[in-house]
């Protein structure tokens, strides 16, 4: 009797296994479907990205993703104008928040290899304004009633990175430029908490900014140090003993 209860025991145990590695294979194409028909569906964009993954072996007992080679490009106007271009982006979940589904407990999250490119023409037009207005937005507009009924969106932040980032920010009517070379930034604390000790690193290699034909900064190099409590209840923060580096 002791031995059939231990051979249920095992079989039991091991198809929970399997199921971690099958079940995210069973339901990646029907993801990656989703993802694209959404986004076809309501940005103004073409939005196109590489290999997706999906995975509760990696991280157990959290939930990991990532995907690679994301890209939104612009149409119309801005067509061949990249908006964005990631080289890989991954994140990890806490399983259980997204199956209790009150809030999601997003654990870290990097960001490697973005490329960014905001511009704004001479007529003040765009091109991140890519969303498309739907009607059911059209309808809440015309509406002064404010829907109050929905579960507030939370995320148990504990680590946010990005690696690797070239930004451009390129505005015509306003007569700006702005160039950020090689961004690393790391934040970390624990956002379960309502009081928390971030610390944040970043560094430049080379940042430019002009306005108006005059260059204010030309390609030089940043690193910042900053630690702070965080009070998150109250949204008050507090600067520590922090580093501020332009150049030498």
């Amino acid at each position: 009797m002791i031995k059939k209860i231990f051979l249920a025991l095992g079989i039991f145990i091991m198809l929970i296994i399997a199921s971690l590695f099958i079940l995210p294979v069973i339901f990646k194409d029907n993801i990656v479907q989703l993802v694209k028909d959404s986004a076809n569906e309501n940005l103004n964009a073409s939005v196109n990205f590489g290999d997706f993954d999906l995975s509760l072996i990696r991280s157990f007992p959290d939930f990991s993703f990532s995907i690679s080679d994301v890209s939104v490009a612009g149409i119309g106007e801005f067509e061949g104008d990249t908006l964005v271009a990631i080289g890989n982006l991954s994140f990890t979940v806490d399983l259980m928040s997204v199956i209790n589904g009150d809030e999601i407990g997003i654990k870290t999250v990097l960001i490697d290899k973005l490329n960014a490119k905001a511009i704004v023409l001479k007529d003040g037009k765009a091109n991140w304004d890519i969303a498309k207005e739907t009607a059911e937005e059209t309808e809440k507009e015309d509406t002064t009633a404010t829907d109050t009924s929905a579960a507030p969106f939370k995320m148990k932040l504990k680590k946010f990175e990005i690696k690797n980032t070239n930004i451009v920010y390129d505005d015509r009517q306003g007569g700006m430029f702005a160039e950020i070379k090689d961004l690393n930034f790391t934040l970390s604390g624990d956002f379960t908490q309502d009081f928390t000790a971030l610390k944040t690193k970043t560094s430049i290699a080379a940042i430019t900014f002009a306005m108006d034909g005059i260059n204010y900064l030309t390609k030089a190099k940043v690193e910042i140090n900053a630690d702070l409590d965080a009070d998150l209840v109250n949204s008050k923060y507090t600067f520590k003993e922090n580093e501020f580096i332009i150049n030498q």
